[in-house]
């Protein structure tokens, strides 16, 4: 990437993560249950990452389309809003049945998180999103996190290539992952502006817990830990280097 095009993606970060900080800030600011208040910081936020990809110059060359996943294997970090919206989407949708088969795949991921490399695992294994359906679709799609909506590849057949070892390098929208990142960050700067949990969570270990206990999000509300003993990734400061083309940060 050229010097030009590094700026020009810095700044698109810096502006799209100012304007969120705000955006979100005032989300959280309005009255409701703290579950009412992620879900509406989270989808104003996620709305956000839409309209920049829908207005991204590569826009017409996205390959990704329904039954293609191989971005799906890949590890994802979410805000705990983010997880705390995401669990009160499978309480609202799911049966009682399926929230427990949910938890047990969610515990299935997580339990393979917690050491030093378990990031670079995750990509070398190629280990699936637990969300990820049998039809190759994501069960969460309305609700799926800010950084899997900002990543759109151009090309189905070095997707197929990375997942399968044969390619190191996959080319996305970078205006689009730039800007999901972008969203993310304010997110989190928002949430630490008012004195709430400033973290960036691995998926499926936060959404377990946010499912298997409502209570975090009272806990998230009142600026205490959310999710008490689960890895966590503080967020410090703004990228220097445009991201890694994965979902993550």
């Amino acid at each position: 990437m050229s010097s030009a095009a590094r700026a020009a993606m810095l700044a698109l970060f810096h502006s799209v993560r100012d304007q969120q900080r705000g955006a979100s800030a005032a989300e959280l600011a309005q009255p409701g249950s703290p579950s009412e208040q992620a879900e509406r910081a989270s989808h104003e936020a996620w709305g956000r990452v839409a309209a920049i990809a829908n207005a991204s110059p590569a826009r017409a060359q996205y390959a990704c389309a329904k039954g293609c996943s191989w971005c799906c294997h890949q590890p994802v970090l979410i805000s705990a809003g983010e997880a705390i919206t995401i669990a009160a989407h499978l309480r609202h949708e799911l049966t009682a049945t399926g929230q427990t088969q949910a938890g047990e795949a969610l515990a299935a991921r997580a339990r393979r998180v917690g050491h030093a490399d378990w990031d670079t695992t995750w990509l070398r294994e190629r280990w699936s999103c637990a969300f990820l359906s049998r039809e190759g679709t994501c069960s969460i799609h309305a609700v799926r996190p800010a950084v899997c909506r900002g990543y759109h590849s151009i090309s189905r057949t070095a997707c197929e290539d990375w997942y399968v070892g044969d390619s190191t390098r996959v080319p996305i929208d970078r205006v689009s992952h730039m800007g999901g990142n972008g969203v993310l960050h304010g997110m989190i700067e928002a949430a630490r502006a008012v004195g709430r949990d400033d973290h960036l969570y691995e998926l499926h270990s936060s959404v377990l817990f946010a499912l298997s206990d409502p209570d975090s999000a009272w806990r998230w509300a009142e600026g205490k830990d959310p999710f008490p003993g689960i890895w966590r990734m503080p967020l410090t400061t703004a990228p220097t280097e445009p991201v890694k083309p994965h979902a993550g940060v």
